[in-house]
């Protein structure tokens, strides 16, 4: 991994490191909306009333395709349905307390994870600590509206750098890697602006310019003031000084472009056959999938065979012609 300014705040430099290849924060792109064509041409080439009722993994998959274009009443309908015949299956208990969520019922999503996580501890990467500390911020909010201005959502603990060679390091960057995977998710889901989102990452920010990099941190409250337009966390000031300090050490400033490739839409990229992006479940699915968009296109967009064919007639005709007047008259 080549990273260019991995300098944190106190001038530690862990660029070519084991620790920068292993948590590797700012993976680009953070998507800011989902790319829905996938996902709506696998739930429309599926038909749930045909799918058997003991092919678990392809309802589940509808389900978790169906929360992308925002139809969550009918993914929850499949998952309670599911769960109950498949109360061990780590895909469904997980998605089921996220669509609980997104149905904005976070005392059953809350109740659902803790279980599922006690069980499943090593779930997402060991990350859900994240979903859960979401989640109880979200029922403080709902009992105090001012709960976030005296709180940090994540109460990552970070204050100032530690030593690189010690477990503190390895713990706090495990953490800062937990909340960046979970943040490729969570923030599609999540419409700007949002308090919670915005407190998120303004801890985010300062944790990882004190623990990892000022280059990485000055990229996360570009994404924070998204959230925070009313700038409640000052990120704005936080990512100037930040930009003089980055000068300073000869660190390249991230332009508005290079920003806007960091946290892009998700349309503005095309991604219909990356797999790896998609969520596909399987081959077999994608390839349904796959043919059913390519029968789309063929249909909206029909190729015209009966042009392409009066074509191929006048030219056919135009060439007979002109080989006609070049023939030779016949000598008498």
């Amino acid at each position: 991994m080549n990273e260019y300014g991995a300098v944190n705040l106190s001038g530690r430099d862990l660029a070519g490191t084991d620790i920068a290849q292993t948590y590797p924060f700012a993976e680009p792109p953070y998507f800011r909306s989902f790319n829905r064509v996938f996902s709506e041409n696998f739930v429309a080439s599926h038909d749930l009333s045909a799918v058997p009722a003991d092919d678990y993994k392809t309802r589940s998959d509808i389900a978790f395709h169906l929360t992308r274009p925002g139809r969550y009443r009918e993914s929850l309908a499949i998952l309670q349905s599911l769960v109950k015949h498949y109360p061990h299956e780590y895909n469904i208990l997980s998605n089921l307390g996220t669509v609980y969520e997104l149905n904005n019922m976070p005392d059953s999503a809350l109740r659902i994870l803790r279980a599922t996580n006690k069980r499943f501890p090593e779930g997402h990467h060991g990350s859900e600590w994240f979903h859960l500390q979401v989640l109880e911020a979200k029922l403080h909010v709902r009992n105090d509206p001012d709960w976030l201005e005296q709180h940090r959502v994540l109460d990552l603990g970070i204050t100032e750098a530690s030593p690189d060679t010690s477990q503190r390091f390895i713990v706090n960057m495990k953490k800062l890697w937990d909340a960046t995977y979970q943040l490729h998710e969570r923030l599609p889901f999540t419409p700007a602006p949002d308090p919670i989102l915005a407190n998120i990452l303004n801890e985010l920010g300062d944790a990882i310019a004190i623990e990892y990099s000022m280059l990485e941190a000055y990229k996360f409250y570009y994404i924070g003031m998204q959230y925070d337009t009313s700038d409640r966390y000052g990120m704005r000031a936080k990512q100037h000084a930040l930009a003089e300090a980055m000068k300073k050490a000869n660190i390249l400033v991230p332009t508005a472009a290079e920003l806007r490739r960091f946290f892009p839409r998700a349309d503005s990229i095309p991604l219909i056959r990356d797999h790896d992006t998609q969520y596909s479940s399987s081959e077999k699915q994608m390839e349904r999938v796959l043919a059913y968009q390519e029968a789309e296109l063929d249909r909206r967009n029909p190729f015209p065979w009966n042009w392409v064919g009066a074509a191929v007639v006048l030219v056919a005709g135009y060439l007979y012609i002109r080989r006609i007047k070049r023939e030779p008259e016949p000598e008498r």
